[in-house]
């Protein structure tokens, strides 16, 4: 009678962890995508393309395991444009985009637009990064991260004066 209650006990548990079985395996996929990420952004990605491409595809496979999340999307777009692929990575932000807004989202959602030499809708994305978090514009270059701060500021000012009906909007 033990028996079968310890049989019981391990069916029960491994049902109730089956789920988290895919979750694991896209976690452990999304940090060797950052791995490479890295790798490659310490390297140059001159050398790195074969690498890019099937970090991007790990990134795009993990999202399935991990519905709703921004970070599969993000990693994407983050391996094509080191890859070069702006229009690719654009996309793939925009995607992350749809499941949350995050300041590191709308940063490198500028940084591809810039890529495309679309230099309005980099602008307005990375001012709504630093919308979103201040913070997050230390990762850009100091004369365009001096500028874009003092416009936070001013549209600040703007919004505790209740003159600011919405947030700065992406492009």
């Amino acid at each position: 009678m033990k028996r079968a209650g310890a049989g019981l006990l391990v069916v029960a548990l491994a049902l109730a962890l089956a789920p988290e079985i895919g979750r694991y395996a896209a976690e452990r996929a999304l940090y060797r995508v950052t791995a490479a990420l890295q790798l490659a952004a310490s390297r140059g990605s001159a050398d790195s393309g074969p690498a890019l491409a099937q970090a991007a595809a790990a990134a795009h496979g993990a999202a399935g395991s991990l519905p709703g999340d921004w970070r599969p999307p993000n990693a994407e777009g983050a391996a094509l444009l080191l890859a070069g692929h702006a229009d690719g990575a654009a996309e793939a932000f925009r995607r992350a985009l749809a499941l949350g807004e995050r300041p590191e989202i709308d940063l490198n959602l500028g940084r591809a637009y810039a890529a495309l030499g679309r230099l309005d809708g980099a602008a307005a994305a990375v001012l709504r990064a630093g919308w979103v978090s201040p913070a997050v514009l230390d990762a850009i270059g100091r004369d365009t991260r001096d500028r874009l701060l003092a416009e936070v500021e001013r549209l600040a000012e703007e919004l505790g004066a209740g003159r600011l009906a919405t947030p700065p909007p992406l492009p």
